[in-house]
Formats: structure tokens, sequence, C-alpha cells
């Protein structure tokens, strides 16, 4: 009855705080945010709408998969200070905050991190390029391919692009290309430890060629190299049969949703080391035991497969 299991556990509760056990009685450890940053917001409008949307889903995973409570939270700001007050404000009712975008840029991720004292995970800079990474690694070990004797490109630089570069750059030698329409990109694509080249010389040079760009990705078959290896990393699968004359090696089209399972795989680890973020050695890691669990097409073990639970218990985070 609610006297009991209501009033009554309120009231144990309260003893047991007293005695310093808070931390056994209170649900403050396994409380998540899911956090949506948007710049100089007047209003919201379908774009906010459709990131939120995106934060209900992934509380619905997080607190199915992981048993925990889940507060999706909109964020609007002038200045990374203002993000940096909020969040510093909130910290306490949090075990972790996730990311659904990061801002203005890695220096404005950097004051978030110099802020707040509680684990932060942010999805482009942190899941996106674990998953690139270990689909890039498996590739690599199924075709037989050295980083010494590799050339990766990138035709479409973005955030989680330039994490992976750091990592790529920090931990195997191999040449890595990309290109961008955004000059800014392409400065700190290479500040990361890539080269900036046009398209062409990315596609015509490299064994592996991520596309991350709809638009760049349209002429793809036009330019494609024999012998290459095309990763597309795009919401809609590119047709192989447009490659089918092109004399490429291998077509992989990324199955995005795999960022879901990679969600609470990600959570559990982070919350487990004690860390307060991931490392550059910490993204290597865990994307090398990522790649060797991805099935033939090079996803993930989906949700409520035994692979899953194998994933789980090689991470020891079962």
């Amino acid at each position: 009855d609610i006297e009991t299991l209501i009033y009554g556990a309120t009231a144990l509760a309260q003893e047991r705080i007293e005695a310093g056990l808070a931390g056994e009685y209170l649900s403050l450890s396994r409380n998540v945010a899911l956090v949506c940053l948007f710049k100089k917001m007047q209003k919201l409008e379908s774009h906010h709408y459709f990131a939120y949307l995106e934060a209900e889903r992934d509380g619905a995973i997080v607190s199915r998969f992981l048993s925990m409570n889940v507060s999706p939270l909109i964020i609007k700001y002038t200045t990374p200070e203002d993000v940096a007050k909020v969040l510093k404000s909130l910290e306490d009712s949090f075990s972790i905050f996730r990311f659904l975008n990061s801002g203005d840029g890695f220096e404005f991720q950097r004051n978030i991190l110099s802020n707040i004292s509680k684990p932060v995970i942010f999805k482009e800079t942190d899941d996106e390029p674990i998953l690139l990474l270990s689909i890039i690694k498996a590739t690599m070990e199924r075709n037989n391919l050295k980083p010494e004797e590799t050339s990766i490109g990138f035709v479409g630089i973005n955030k989680a692009i330039v994490r992976a570069t750091e990592v790529l750059n920090s931990f195997y030698a191999m040449k890595i290309l990309g290109y961008d329409h955004n000059d800014n990109m392409m400065m700190t694509f290479e500040n990361s430890g890539g080269l900036a080249t046009n398209m062409q010389n990315v596609v015509s040079s490299c064994d592996i060629c991520i596309w991350i760009e709809k638009d760049l990705a349209l002429g793809a078959a036009d330019i494609a190299t024999p012998g290459s290896i095309l990763i597309f990393w795009l919401e809609d699968s590119v047709d192989s049969s447009y490659f089918k004359d092109k004399g490429v090696r291998q077509i992989i089209n990324v199955n995005l949703t795999d960022l879901c399972v990679l969600l609470t795989i990600s959570i559990k680890i982070l919350l487990k080391s004690g860390e307060l973020f991931f490392s550059t050695d910490s993204l290597d890691k865990i994307s090398s035991m990522l790649a060797e669990y991805l099935n033939e097409n090079y996803s993930l073990p989906s949700f409520f497969s035994e692979g899953y639970e194998r994933l789980l218990k090689k991470l020891q985070i079962a």
C-alpha cells in the first residue's frame, strides 16, 4: 500500500541518509542528462524538436538497457560561459552528461570539461569516432591492410573525423588525407595530423575512402579508384550497383543506428572507469575491441542478441 511503499520507504531513507548512506538510497548515481545545445535560440523550431526527439529516443534506450533515469535537456546559450554556468548548477543532480551536439567547436568542449566535475560524453567526438574507427580497423583486418602501408581519405570533414584523425595519427603510421569545402575545418583537420587537399587527390590516393557528405558522395562512382574500399557514413545507403564496373574492392554502408547500441556501451564504460571523459587512448582501445564484434556488414550486434551480451562481457561492463 502507499503508506508502506511510499511514505514508509521515504522515512526509512531519511534515516539512512542521516547515517551517511545517501548514495545507497537516492538515485543520483543513476541519473543521466541528455543535452541539446542551441546558440541564440529565440523559439523552438522543427530542427530543435528533431534534436529533442533524438534525445527522447536515446533516453528510452538508456532507460531500457541500463536501467537509468534520463532527463533530456535543451540549453540555449549566447557564449560558452553560459553553458558552463548552467551545467555547473545542474551537475549535482546527475551522474553523467551526454551531449547530442557540442556547440561551436573543440574549444567549446574543453570549456565544458574544465568547468564540471561529472563524466561527459560527446556524441560527435566520442561515440561517432569510436564507431568509425572500429569500422576502419575491421576493414583493414579483413582486407589484410597494414597501417604503415595504408592511406585513409575523408571526403567531408566534421568533428568526428577530426577526432578519429587524432587517434589514427597518434597510434598508427598511416597517411591521412581529407577534403572539405570549409577552409576552417580543413585547417582543424591538419592540426589533428591529417593532410588537407582537393577531393580528386583524396579519392585517387587512398586505399580506404570515407564519404560523410551526401552532396559530395553523389559523384563518388564517377571518380572512384579501382581497388579502393569505399565507406559511406550517410543517412541513406548507397547502391553498390553504381560501382559495378569501377573495379572498387568493397562498398560499406555504415549503419548509423549502431550509435544507439554504442550509446549504452560508452556510458557504462565511462562510468565504470572513474574518468571524466574519453582520452585518445580510450577511443583507440574501445574501437579496437568493438572491431572484433562487427558482423559481415560491419554492424554492431543488435540489442537482445547473444553478440551484444558477449560484447558487454568482453568489455567487462555486463
